[in-house]
């Protein structure tokens, strides 16, 4: 799920970099991919797994939110800036916080379910 939501984000922002910006940029391209590049790096070398899956999920809605907020819908002359700074907020606060919570969320569950299963093993 991890690289079908990579692979997402990766066609919107090269459409913003090959159509809708004045030139392509590498750079700025693989500047937007940070977040996505962070999830598959962890995806493939850590044991998150099913707990990254909201963090990237919540950074491409993230990402299609800022794309309507600026290229769509643009409210002021300023709102180019979030196409500067969200990766980075994307790097360094929502995927790690989301990651964070989902991971709890999971290890809670499978701590509750395996409390359950003793004290059901300890009834018999």
């Amino acid at each position: 799920m991890t690289y079908a939501l990579s692979l997402a984000a990766a066609a919107l922002h090269l459409y913003e970099n090959a159509v809708l910006a004045s030139g392509f940029s590498w750079g700025w391209w693989l500047w937007q991919m940070m977040p996505y590049a962070i999830v598959l790096l962890l995806a493939r070398f850590s044991r998150l797994g099913i707990a990254l899956v909201p963090g990237a999920a919540l950074a491409l809605a993230i990402d299609l939110w800022t794309h309507y907020a600026v290229f769509v819908a643009p409210t002021s002359s300023t709102a180019a800036l979030a196409v500067i700074w969200m990766p980075i907020w994307n790097t360094v606060v929502i995927v790690p916080v989301a990651t964070g919570i989902s991971w709890l969320i999971a290890w809670a569950w499978r701590k509750n379910r395996a409390t359950a299963a003793d004290t059901a093993d300890r009834a018999r």
